[in-house]
């Protein structure tokens, strides 16, 4: 027998040499659940399976910041023109007009 716990173990485990030798802790039993184990047997303590939290960011992408740079840049350029029809507009209409006389 290996000292790793057994998965869907449910009885209670009291004089096994290979289960003696396994440290105490939780262990997987299946269906989302962990058991504690304390060393010499099983208990009747029961928790849900933890989240995954440090392990999922670390198989996240880093951000890409030239993209978003790029991006950006682009994004003003297009822009632009549409900033600069506004602002001509804006200088024909208030603009002091002369008066021709004829």
């Amino acid at each position: 027998m290996s000292n790793t716990p057994v998965v869907g173990q449910a009885t209670t485990i009291r004089t096994s040499a290979a289960v003696a030798s396994a440290p105490a802790g939780w262990y997987d039993i299946g269906f989302g659940r962990r058991r504690w184990f304390d060393g010499r047997g099983w208990t009747d303590h029961y928790a849900p399976m933890p989240t995954e939290t440090v392990a999922a960011s670390s198989r996240r992408h880093p951000a890409d910041h030239g993209f978003h740079l790029i991006m950006t840049v682009m994004t003003l350029c297009a822009w632009l023109p549409v900033w600069a029809l506004a602002v001509g507009w804006s200088a024909v209409r208030h603009a002091p007009r002369r008066m021709i006389r004829s």
